[in-house]
């Protein structure tokens, strides 16, 4: 199951502040994620890598922000995206997501 693999965490300021240059940076994460996961990844939304997995998480206005954000991205990877399960802690939230790559034709035999 997912528990087993790494949480990535996407960096925080590309889904709060989503400018097209760290659209394209944050896409490149998760390709990268998908690469090294041979076609999907876990991230922790509200985690910014700076800090290591280390952050009780961000409001949940924030929240809802990155997660609008992070679901157009995955637009543009493309990926599909499955929350998993939102965690909270006082007044901040994080959200945690498997991303599965989307399957080429030539992935299929006939």
């Amino acid at each position: 199951g997912w528990l087993g693999r790494t949480v990535r965490t996407p960096p925080l300021f590309s889904l709060l502040h989503f400018l097209n240059l760290q659209i394209e940076r944050y896409v490149i994460h998760l390709r990268k994620f998908l690469l090294e996961g041979e076609g999907e990844t876990v991230v922790e939304i509200g985690v910014p890598i700076e800090l290591g997995g280390q952050s009780p998480g961000i409001p949940v206005n924030d929240l809802e922000i990155a997660v609008a954000n992070h679901m157009k991205a995955l637009e543009s990877v493309p990926a599909i995206g499955t929350k998993i399960e939102r965690r909270t802690n006082g007044d901040k939230s994080t959200e945690v997501w498997l991303v599965r790559g989307v399957p080429k034709n030539e992935d299929f035999i006939e």
